[in-house]
């Protein structure tokens, strides 16, 4: 973490900008794919392929430093101008709310154990951690199954909308412009839907994305044995800490 990002991107925060928020592995890129594809096909004026940096570079992260560039590049076309700009974060509101502007959220949420699966292949192939297992990686104070529970709790009273994951993926196009016609967003809605049909998994699994390896590629499906990673007393420990929240029970 730069201090420095962090604050570039509070005085570069306006509010008319929406938040973007879920907790890693939650579905967050699905969204951000289809808004920066549309972004793209409404900009003539990009030249290359599309790809994950072309999204960070357009939707860009909190604490990244980028957020007045990102701005910039939405105000050269006079077609998006009054298009907000998009910032995605995994932070709880507990920690994102000293940058708030009282601006509108989008909060995606991932239910059962499938986020902390994903979360630790993920954790995995990008180096965040080595040897640890999977069972001290859901009981890890910033990657487990509490801090998971403390984001939704964070955010659900907070969020503008509320979307789950799995609707997204099955439904997107409904789903996606659902939320930017909620927050009253003026869109080309053809070019909306193209982006989408573009962004779907069996496009964005080819998309260039310089952090994957040969043997991880971020979008791809992955098909997971629940067996594989929780053991009994995992089970037990998950079902214990999501009580009161929409988190589903194994």
């Amino acid at each position: 973490m730069n201090p420095v990002n962090y604050i570039n991107d509070y005085f570069s925060i306006s509010k008319d900008d929406i938040f973007l928020v879920s907790f890693p592995k939650s579905g967050n890129t699905r969204f951000r794919l289809a808004i920066a594809k549309y972004i793209e096909l409404k900009q003539t004026s990009f030249t290359g392929k599309f790809n994950y940096e072309l999204v960070n570079n357009l939707l860009p992260e909190l604490g990244k430093g980028n957020i007045n560039s990102a701005r910039k590049i939405l105000k050269t076309n006079p077609q998006l101008e009054k298009f907000p700009l998009f910032i995605k974060s995994h932070l709880p509101f507990s920690s994102l709310k000293y940058f708030h502007r009282k601006n509108k959220n989008i909060l995606i949420v991932r239910l059962g154990p499938e986020t902390m699966m994903s979360y630790y292949d993920y954790a995995k192939a990008r180096g965040f951690i080595k040897q640890l297992s999977f069972s001290d990686f859901l009981r890890n104070e910033k990657t487990g199954i509490k801090a998971h529970v403390n984001f939704i709790k964070s955010w659900l009273p907070k969020a503008d909308i509320t979307i789950n994951y799995s609707e997204l993926i099955q439904n997107d196009e409904d789903i996606i412009l659902g939320a930017l016609q909620q927050l009253n967003i003026k869109f080309d809605k053809e070019v909306i839907k193209e982006a989408i049909i573009q962004t779907r998994r069996e496009k964005a699994t080819k998309y260039e994305n310089k952090k994957d390896s040969s043997n991880y590629n971020f979008a791809a499906k992955k098909k997971r044995n629940l067996n594989d990673y929780f053991s009994k007393e995992d089970i037990l420990y998950y079902n214990k800490q999501i009580k009161d929240t929409p988190l589903l029970p194994i």
